[in-house]
């Protein structure tokens, strides 16, 4: 079958004007202002379809009538692309169509050269054509990024980095990069919490992977292309870089932040983390991401099966991000079977990220001491013995000193146990922006929600019970803005990269000092301004000597400043608050212990009936649920009142 293109114009009104005009009865349907204005707006936009016509009766020299068909012209050494169905016709004739995909290509050809340009030893501020400067974002338009110049990055990373607004690099990249980005040197660096590490190790592969897709790149189909909107196909160079991180948080943040500069660019990155479909996550392997980004556990299974990760021998980067805090959470095992499969060879760049001090110093004495046999002493150390770095590794030290970020603003409020919530709720409700409040117990986690939901604040938790729909849905309100506060235990206290925090509150003294830093890393991240205020009760006062001595604080912590008249309207309010949590935990009690009892009478075959109640027992219990439902009415409009009025 053969298929034509056929105009739907009104063959009737057609058929009718011609019968007249042969008739010679009545006024020429041309002359008819009404037709002429159909037969003109008809004429400015057709609207095709499909016919489909034998083939055989187009070679026969046959009467056959073809009216209502348009002649379609060939067109010879002419540029032409097909049009979507039921388009033909929008946007002006078919020249206009051919004169578009001329200046596609045309706009291709000026972008390849731009590239070429900006890529090299050149000025890496080389302004890319017209058709890349027409992605900027206006909002950055004004962002000067000439510290990014000597850096030698790829002109396609400089746009990305200016439509996020990061004008400098962090100290950690402006250090590494220069040794990192030739990719002949493998790097251990340590720096504060908020510092910028991910990009510091994802620039380097970004830049990479972007100039292999250059060299293999099919510029007649057009598959890849500079912007990335071609369609999507099987990627050719395989699986390129594998990051390994500790919580599945943290692997989604890693992965969203190298989406963010090369996704638009056809880098495509893969999240691997627990607590998700495997099936899915094994199709996602099978198209072989560029990057692939996941915790120990589930890359572990997954390298083990017939997917995408069974074969790393096209890897070209390898990175393990917060390697201590793997070790501490038990990943000690699956972390060693990955590094053994990893094929370490001369062309595979390493790096190592980490918050602490103790990963510089053992790659220091692994890089300067060939000859010592000493056997590791901790996992950590074993663990970097099982890497096998190249002969030139680069040690960035950022952590010296205080270890906190300069512009972090740090307090303490020394208070009671008992009037510790009363001082929560001083903070919050006198603290503008997002807040974090960190918990060393689940236990209390549950119970501050609880009592905080009551007093009318915008509140969500994340710990570690949770599942991972909870933690993820929890993390998106508090950065959406749905909640402004965020109760979290120490799941949450490293690597989680949240913006816009502007409070750190550490409820509950933590364990160590290691701890109370990544909890305060949390807010005054790349250069912005944090208030940092830890709680200190009389139980815990030589325990916050103690972690004093080890942060070297050499001066007393300045006191949160706190309005003491404000105290006791904000006592009456908690007081309520927690008279109503305590009914509403007695209930759900109660609720639990039935539902406990019919659940074990139906696993032993028994039938639990009201009957089993005496009428005395059945009627004392109806009137005290009575009570307390009134009791509970009550305290909430009692609570309700005093939040209506102002402080």
């Amino acid at each position: 079958m053969a298929i034509a293109m056929v105009s739907k114009r009104k063959r009737t009104e057609k058929g009718r004007r011609r019968k007249g005009k042969d008739d010679g009865a009545g006024p020429a349907a041309d002359e008819d202002p009404e037709l002429l204005a159909e037969e003109t707006q008809t004429k400015k936009k057709r609207s095709w379809k499909k016919v489909y016509v034998d083939q055989d009766s187009l070679l026969e020299d046959t009467d056959q009538d073809w009216g209502g068909f348009m002649e379609l012209e060939v067109l010879e050494e002419e540029d032409v692309a097909p049009l979507a169905e039921g388009k033909a016709g929008e946007g002006g004739d078919e020249a206009s169509q051919a004169k578009k995909v001329k200046k596609k290509k045309k706009k291709k050809r000026e972008g390849e050269e731009g590239r070429k340009d900006g890529e090299g030893g050149g000025d890496a501020g080389v302004p890319a054509e017209a058709a890349r400067a027409k992605r900027k974002p206006k909002a950055v338009s004004s962002v000067n990024m000439k510290k990014w110049f000597p850096l030698n990055l790829d002109v396609r990373i400089l746009d990305s980095l200016k439509g996020l607004g990061f004008a400098n690099p962090t100290p950690i990249q402006k250090d590494s990069l220069p040794s990192s980005l030739p990719g002949d040197t493998d790097i251990v660096g340590a720096a504060q919490t908020g510092s910028g590490k991910t990009l510091a190790f994802a620039l380097p592969m970004i830049q990479r992977i972007l100039r292999d897709l250059d060299k293999s790149r099919d510029e007649e189909t057009g598959e890849e292309g500079p912007s990335g909107k071609g369609r999507r196909t099987k990627n050719p160079l395989g699986v390129k870089a594998l990051i390994v991180s500790p919580t599945r948080e943290l692997a989604l943040q890693i992965k969203q932040h190298i989406d963010d500069v090369a996704l638009r660019y056809g880098i495509y990155t893969a999240g691997i983390v627990g607590g998700m479909s495997q099936q899915k996550q094994e199709r996602v392997l099978r198209n072989s991401p560029h990057i692939v980004v996941g915790t120990p556990g589930r890359l572990w299974e997954l390298i083990q099966s017939d997917t995408g990760l069974s074969n790393l021998k096209t890897l070209s980067f390898f990175v393990l991000d917060e390697a201590d805090r793997m070790v501490e959470q038990g990943h000690y095992q699956e972390l060693s079977y990955i590094i053994d499969r990893v094929p370490f060879s001369g062309r595979l760049q390493t790096f190592v990220f980490s918050a602490t001090l103790t990963m510089p110093k053992t790659v220091l004495k692994k890089k300067q001491a060939k000859q010592a046999s000493k056997r590791a002493k901790t996992s950590v150390a074993s663990i970097m013995k099982k890497i096998k770095f190249r002969e030139k590794v680069e040690i960035f030290d950022l952590t010296k000193a205080r270890k906190v970020a300069a512009k972090l603003e740090e307090t303490v409020i020394h208070c009671s146990e008992e009037s510790r919530m009363e001082f929560l709720y001083y903070v919050l409700a006198t603290t503008e922006g997002r807040t974090l409040v960190f918990c060393n117990a689940i236990s209390t986690i549950r119970s501050l929600l609880s009592i905080l939901g009551n007093l009318g604040l915008p509140v969500s938790a994340i710990h570690a019970q949770q599942q991972q729909r909870q933690r993820l849905k929890a993390l998106d309100s508090f950065k959406n803005g749905t909640t402004s506060i965020l109760l979290a235990s120490d799941v949450a206290a490293r690597g989680l990269d949240i913006p816009g925090v502007r409070c750190v509150v550490q409820y509950q003294l933590p364990d160590t000092s290691e701890t109370y830093v990544h909890r305060a890393g949390r807010t005054a991240r790349a250069e912005a301004d944090g208030l940092n205020i830890l709680f200190v009760v009389p139980k815990n006062a030589k325990h916050f000597l103690r972690m004093r001595y080890s942060l070297k604080m050499t001066e007393e912590l300045p006191s949160y400043p706190v309005r003491h008249a404000l105290l006791p309207k904000l006592r009456a309010r908690v007081n309520l608050a927690k008279k109503i949590d305590d009914i509403t935990r007695s209930e759900k009690k109660q609720r639990a212990k039935g539902d406990w009892i019919r659940r074990n009478a139906e696993a032993a075959g028994l039938v639990v009936e009201e009957d089993d109640l005496d009428d005395d027992d059945r009627a004392q219990a109806h009137l005290n649920n009575r009570k307390q439902q009134q009791r509970l009415r009550n305290l909430q409009q009692e609570l309700g009142s005093l939040i209506a009025k102002p402080l």
